[in-house]
């Protein structure tokens, strides 16, 4: 065992198997292999098991009476709502939002959004060529969810600067003082955060506004009000796992486009496929790998023993190509149903936030596909993994094409 190791962040952890560039910016060789020689195993640098079959991976996602997602060494606590709650408390402040949330509102508050989105590509696709993490993966979400929320656009960079400190991935060659360096910016960037929204939400209850900061502390017919800790912990909640996962995702849709050109045909021939090409991309390229749960007692997978209290890390991107539940999962294909991926989780720790995700897309991919043809990565550059064992990303996506704006 290694103290150094232990240290990392847990996304930082050197993952035996995952230690190459090579391997991140592509692990899913890794991940079938895994599959097939060791579907479960220990790991004794990280202390931790890693689970790879999709059933063994489902299982302990849903079994709540085993396995925890509380974590009881964390030192950073990044998110304290509902990833770090259990039943019954979680079961209960979930129901609220999801009411709060419902597929009308989002349904109609989203497309309100169009034309903000429109505007955001009127100056970055008449160019013919962008980094598109940086020009519309990581600008396009925050705007979204930034006008979803209501906080006012003079409030951006601040929000903005602590939404980046909060994600931000260090280096894999981090040593134990850059560790706190970085654990006391994320501290004071969540402090801030923390506190603005909870200025933001007071006000709100003085003076409604038509925005969701409103809807989450004003009871109706329809739903129960947050209180003020619970709305102001779900909006820190949008503005990391919430914008890590849109932002991640937009950044796949477009490199896989620009692995496989005739997608964006197809998507133009036959428009009515969007919804399973979407699902079909976040099965293949999810945002987010892996995730973590403890053992609340004693338990067996594939006949090998977990003790309690063990870290048992899930990962969602290998049980996302098991062949058992997913037929050819290593082929990419857009019209495929059933889909049933774990790339949001499952259970009653499923993300909230793939509600925006999947909404965002559907409004704005066929944007993309309808004002950028003929995508490709500019020569000369290769991909780059995002700094993380856990989520599924590349850091930059240079890419040149031929302009069709109105």
């Amino acid at each position: 065992m290694s103290t150094d190791i232990l240290q990392r962040p847990l996304g930082l952890q050197p993952v035996n198997g995952l230690s190459s560039q090579e391997a991140r910016i592509n692990p899913f060789p890794f991940f079938q292999r895994m599959r097939e020689i060791n579907a479960v195993r220990y790991d004794n640098a990280r202390e931790a098991w890693d689970i790879f079959r999709y059933q063994d991976v489902k299982r302990i996602l849903t079994d709540n009476e085993n396995f925890s997602s509380l974590r009881p060494d964390q030192q950073v606590p990044l998110m304290v709502s509902l990833i770090s709650k259990d039943p019954p408390t979680h079961t209960q402040l979930r129901s609220r939002i999801e009411k709060i949330l419902n597929p009308q509102f989002l349904e109609t508050r989203l497309s309100q959004l169009e034309s903000s989105v429109d505007t955001l590509l009127l100056h970055t696709v008449p160019r013919g060529e962008m980094e598109f993490i940086h020009d519309i993966a990581e600008p396009l979400p925050f705007m979204v969810i930034a006008r979803l929320l209501g906080i006012p656009e003079s409030d951006w960079p601040n929000i903005r600067r602590w939404a980046k400190q909060l994600h931000a991935n260090p280096h894999w060659d981090i040593d134990a003082a850059k560790i706190n360096e970085i654990r006391m910016i994320q501290n004071q960037a969540r402090k801030d955060t923390l506190d603005y929204f909870q200025s933001q939400l007071k006000d709100r209850l003085g003076k409604p506004q038509d925005d969701l900061l409103t809807m989450l502390v004003t009871h109706d017919t329809q739903s129960e009000a947050l209180n003020i800790n619970e709305a102001t912990e779900f909006c820190l909640l949008m503005l990391t796992a919430g914008l890590q996962s849109a932002t991640l995702f937009l950044g796949n849709v477009m490199r896989r486009w620009v692995e496989e050109p005739y997608l964006q045909e197809m998507l133009r021939q036959e428009p009515q496929i969007l919804g399973t090409m979407i699902e079909e991309l976040l099965r293949y390229y999810p945002p987010m790998l892996a995730t973590t749960r403890y053992a609340i007692h004693d338990v067996q997978i594939n006949r090998l023993s977990i003790l309690r209290g063990a870290r048992v890390v899930v990962w969602i991107g290998s049980a996302n190509r098991d062949d058992e539940v997913f037929e050819q999962g290593e082929k990419f294909q857009p019209k495929r149903q059933p889909n049933p991926h774990l790339s949001f989780g499952s259970g009653i720790h499923a993300c909230l936030a793939s509600f925006l995700v999947r909404q965002l897309a559907s409004i704005v991919l066929p944007k993309f596909n309808n004002t950028m043809e003929s995508i490709h990565l500019i020569p000369g550059h290769g991909l780059t993994p995002i700094q993380h064992n856990f989520f599924f990303g590349v850091e930059k996506l240079p890419i040149q094409f031929l302009p069709n704006l109105p």
